[in-house]
């Protein structure tokens, strides 16, 4: 499911529930495990850490995806 985002106020909160990265969901063929985020000023960082090979830089290219598709005023693939 693809969503068109919503944008708050400048230096509102980065929210993303089930966010996928859309290239790879095309060649999985939707095999793809969804993340979610919440970024704000009070939670400003996220603490990635994980096994060679977990996933750790797949969920970094998600959200950097999805944010660029949002300010070019795509729909993301997320739920919301």
């Amino acid at each position: 499911v693809y969503c068109r985002p919503e944008f708050g106020p400048p230096g509102g909160p980065l929210a993303l529930d089930g966010a996928r990265h859309p290239l790879m969901e095309a060649q999985a063929h939707g095999a793809v495990v969804p993340n979610s985020t919440f970024l704000s000023q009070v939670s400003p960082m996220c603490i990635i850490t994980g096994p060679n090979m977990s996933g750790k830089s797949s969920y970094l290219r998600t959200l950097a995806v999805n944010t660029v598709l949002a300010h070019m005023g795509c729909h993301v693939a997320a739920s919301w």
